[in-house]
């Protein structure tokens, strides 16, 4: 279960950090596109990691004995695959975001 609140909160976190990249994308006249769910995933489940890195491993994680505990510390693999693990739903919720403000812009477009 906790698993799911996790993921969910990550897919949640999405939306704001993508919809950010995207104001900031339009407002200098560029379009929304792939890099664009790409770094609003990638961003969302960077902060998500870490922050439920620093839950579990409390104020220990900024210490040097943690990272140098093997068996507390999370090696270079297991971050990657968490990380990597937690942008897949995040690029899901990232893509709804572009889209809407892609046909947003259209309309707008259309409009004027």
């Amino acid at each position: 279960m906790e698993a799911l609140l996790y993921f969910v909160g990550a897919a949640v976190l999405a939306i704001p950090t993508t919809a950010l990249i995207c104001r900031a994308r339009l407002a200098r006249q560029r379009r929304a596109s792939f890099g664009t769910v790409l770094s609003g995933a990638a961003i969302a489940a960077l902060i998500a990691y870490i922050g439920i890195l620093i839950y579990v491993g409390g104020a220990d994680v900024f210490t040097a004995a943690f990272w140098n505990d093997s068996k507390q510390s999370p090696t270079l693999g297991r971050f990657l695959l968490g990380w990597l693990g937690t942008a897949l739903p995040c690029a899901l919720v990232a893509l709804a975001v572009v889209a809407y403000y892609q046909s947003r812009r259209k309309h707008e477009k259309d409009g004027a």
